[in-house]
């Protein structure tokens, strides 16, 4: 529909796919961070603008992963009419257990999750609602041969990439922004870091993502900040953004954060 548009010269910006990359720095605030990533599971991740993979730093990835799978676990299925409810019914969830045994093929560790629930947050093999699922992925090579990372997911799992210590050094950060660039889609981008300069050469090398977060919560929305679109297949055939003063732009927009309350953060809201 998209190249229909433009073919017939009109400029279209449409709300697509997402397949949003999360990174921790090895001087993150590992709590707010992983409550941030926890944004993850809204709606089951049946949310475009959500984090899809992370990329955690080898010298805090346990403690994150730790923290993260915590959060996950708090999570249980729920009506819409009731509070804080975060889960929701699966549409896909033959994918999901495919992609679940994906990940375990390829030697990837499932941390938590990866089965299938019933309304009262027994496992079930018919069941409606899939567990939060958080996936270690041990390497950057290994991720870009991994479609839990590659493609969009429409279900709740979150594979967090971990370097080895072979593509660990000084050029870490860039490799990195590289595994992010190479991404198809371009919807959102999150970093968290206590580091100004490692703020700088993140938004200095990160050319995809319409909108990039800093130590601030992924999927919350940012006062004049655009929405939707992006670059890649994100935002359609031209590739842009919405972004309500200028219409339609290649312009990146930023927030740059001072963290989150944890204490009203989503994930621990949903599970009182």
């Amino acid at each position: 529909m998209g190249n229909e548009c433009f073919r017939r010269g009109k400029k279209p910006l449409l709300e697509l796919a997402g397949n949003d990359g999360f990174v921790v720095w090895e001087d993150a605030d590992l709590d707010q961070a992983a409550h941030a990533a926890a944004e993850s599971f809204l709606a089951s991740t049946q949310i475009c603008m959500v984090p899809k993979f992370a990329v955690a730093h080898p010298a805090v990835a346990d403690g994150f992963l730790r923290r993260l799978a915590d959060l996950a676990d708090l999570l249980r299925p729920g009506l819409p009419s009731e509070p804080g409810a975060v889960l929701a019914p699966v549409a896909k969830a033959k994918d999901f257990l495919a992609m679940v045994a994906a990940c375990r093929a390829t030697d990837a560790t499932v941390i938590t999750g990866g089965g299938l629930l019933d309304l009262a947050g027994r496992p079930s093999g018919h069941g409606p609602f899939a567990q939060p699922t958080v996936v270690r992925v041990d390497g950057l090579a290994r991720a870009d041969r991994l479609p839990a990372v590659t493609e969009e997911t429409f279900f709740p799992l979150l594979p967090v990439v971990v370097p080895t210590a072979a593509e660990t050094g000084p050029d870490l950060l860039d490799r990195i922004v590289a595994l992010l660039n190479r991404n198809r889609y371009g919807l959102r981008n999150s970093l968290w870091t206590a580091s100004p300069a490692t703020i700088d050469r993140f938004l200095g090398a990160v050319t995809n993502g319409g909108m990039i977060k800093i130590n601030d919560t992924h999927a919350g929305t940012t006062p004049y900040a655009p929405t939707h679109g992006g670059t890649g297949l994100s935002g359609g055939p031209c590739g842009e953004t919405y972004y309500p003063l200028l219409r339609a732009t290649h312009l990146q927009a930023v927030s740059i954060g001072t963290g989150i309350d944890v204490t009203t953060a989503l994930v621990t809201v949903s599970s009182r």
